[in-house]
């Protein structure tokens, strides 16, 4: 165990890393602040008048809710009636300005509401398509939370500067000698690396999935987690019966392996390259590419890569080819076939990531130049 926390030890404070890990971790929070997010409501009194509707609404759809919905769009539709009438009166002489513009504003302030019932028009005709699986509730939060189809760029690039200076830093700083001829140091050193590796790594991707659900959760709410899965547009094809909140631990999980698994390729490419800057360009591109290849495809989730599992969310999609929420296109439904599959590969990856970089540490050979 001391040279586990002689290892991190050397990762935190002699190599920087808890600096860099309040940085991103400022740079997440500000992000999450300042980047678009998804929105049904496009002003704040709609805001108010949805959240009004979902107190009556939040649930199942039933009988009473949907004569409830009819008796609005029936009260509404007659209100627009009414000020085509009035219009009309003002247009034929009928009516005086001022009587005009008393009658009509009554009337707008009476269709205050109207935009954001749309909205609950929108997703109740959503939900009548299947009603055992879609409930009414305030999806933005669980959208936002659930339904972004972009790895986390933040966490790569904070991984990359951690992970790779692990071994990397041996080599450039010409330790690896030393540690090689030590008495521990040809295999126990490299496996508590990686140890340290994998920990730091568990520690920040959840850090990372609780940041998100936290701010989620502060700005727009995550109510009715038990709802089913179906609830949000964006699984409304899925095979998955399952809650909100299950999804969100399920894809928590995914991307805890999915990182653990980049974070194996960083050491992977570390211990060939033995270069900091080659390492970071070579991991960077092995995900990059085959993501902006497949954008807005569901192969990416079937790659044998790390990248399917480090977005997560894909395997609880269905079938779905029409535009939905942030860039997310034509998408093929992931079958519990493929994701076992996948998950195999993520294994073997693992498996031969951590033995082969391993094997090329240990078997190391150190050559000094000669003085002239």
């Amino acid at each position: 165990m001391r040279v586990l926390f002689y290892e991190f030890n050397k990762m935190f404070f002699k190599q920087k890393a808890i600096i860099f890990i309040v940085l991103f971790i400022c740079i997440k929070l500000m992000t999450l602040c300042t980047t678009a997010s998804y929105s049904v409501e496009t002003t704040e009194q709609n805001k108010g008048f949805y959240k009004q509707y979902l107190i009556n609404l939040n649930g199942k759809l039933t009988a009473e809710k949907e004569t409830s919905i009819k008796n609005e769009q029936e009260q509404i539709a007659n209100m627009h009636s009414e000020k085509n009438n009035v219009i009309n009166k003002y247009l034929n002489g009928q009516i005086d300005d001022s009587e005009y513009v008393l009658k009509l504003n009554k009337i707008n302030n009476k269709m205050k509401k109207s935009e954001a019932f749309t909205i609950i028009e929108d997703q109740y005709n959503y939900i009548k398509q299947d009603p055992n699986n879609r409930y009414f509730l305030y999806t933005n939060g669980w959208t936002n939370l659930l339904a972004s189809e972009s790895p986390d760029i933040i966490l790569i690039f904070l991984l990359l500067i951690v992970i790779t200076p692990i071994f990397t830093y041996e080599y450039e700083k010409e330790m690896i000698f030393l540690i090689l001829t030590s008495k521990k140091g040809k295999w126990i050193t490299p496996a508590y690396k990686i140890i340290a590796a994998s920990i730091i790594t568990i520690i920040l991707t959840i850090s990372f999935s609780v940041i998100e659900y936290s701010y989620c959760k502060v700005k727009y709410g995550l109510p009715l987690g038990n709802f089913q899965l179906q609830s949000i547009v964006f699984f409304k094809n899925s095979a998955y019966h399952m809650s909100l909140m299950q999804t969100y631990l399920y894809i928590s999980l995914i991307k805890v392996i999915g990182f653990l698994v980049f974070t194996y390729l960083i050491i992977f490419i570390a211990v060939i390259t033995k270069k900091t800057v080659l390492t970071l360009f070579t991991s960077l591109s092995i995900i990059f590419i085959p993501y902006f290849i497949y954008f807005n495809d569901s192969i990416k989730f079937k790659l044998p890569s790390p990248l399917g599992f480090m977005i997560g969310n894909g395997y609880f999609r269905g079938t779905d080819n029409r535009q939905l929420v942030r860039g997310a296109g034509s998408f093929l439904q992931i079958s519990k076939e493929a994701f076992i599959l996948e998950f195999v590969y993520m294994g073997i990856m693992c498996f031969i990531f951590i033995i082969t970089a391993l094997c090329i540490f240990s078997k190391f050979r150190y050559s000094r130049r000669k003085k002239i």
